[in-house]
């Protein structure tokens, strides 16, 4: 009796063993599919951001302080790192404010609003999906993504704020490097 309660003992041990297992290779297996959706995601929002950076950069009605943002967004985000500082920078304290002026590079495309359309929607293209590859590769511990991409669909003044941020750290980040890109250690928000 004694010898057939350790063996009942021993094939429950080794049930339980198999039981970890198997809800450990579906845990994984479930990870791994949602990583697969959020890189395949990413790559589709890649595409959309070069797609309209090609855009911007080829067109002689961009201003050249628009081309020189577009080319180190691209850098910034292909550095995880810098991606990393680049993502704390925009929640960090960052309040979408609507009555947020936009000046600088922001300013600069908004000029082209009557008269070529086309080329502000593909900016705003650029920055809506530079900010889905930045979380989609490396997706923050909260909602910050949600909050980003609501605020950013239900009023174009905050995606402006959101853009304005978006260079100043770009600008801050090239002046710390002397305009490398690649030092991305030295990004400061």
């Amino acid at each position: 009796m004694e010898q057939l309660s350790n063996s009942a003992l021993e094939l429950l041990a080794l049930i339980a063993v198999i039981a970890a297992i198997v809800a450990f290779i579906n845990l994984s297996r479930r990870n791994v599919r949602e990583r697969t959706k959020r890189l395949q995601l990413a790559a589709k929002a890649l595409s959309a951001h070069y797609g309209a950076v090609e855009k911007l950069t080829e067109d002689p009605a961009v201003p050249d302080q628009v081309k020189q943002f577009l080319g180190w967004l691209p850098a910034m985000l292909s550095d995880k790192e810098c991606a990393l500082r680049l993502r704390d920078a925009l929640e960090s304290g960052f309040k979408l404010d609507p009555s947020v002026e936009s000046q600088d590079v922001l300013q600069e495309i908004l000029r082209l609003e009557k008269s070529r359309p086309d080329l502000v929607s593909a900016f705003h293209v650029a920055i809506s999906s530079a900010i889905a590859v930045l979380y989609l590769r490396w997706p923050s511990e909260d909602d910050a993504y949600q909050r980003l991409s609501v605020e950013m669909a239900t009023d174009s003044r905050r995606e402006n704020a959101l853009a304005k941020k978006l260079t100043d750290v770009a600008k801050k980040f090239t002046d710390n490097n002397g305009g490398n890109h690649r030092k991305s250690n030295m990004i400061a928000a």
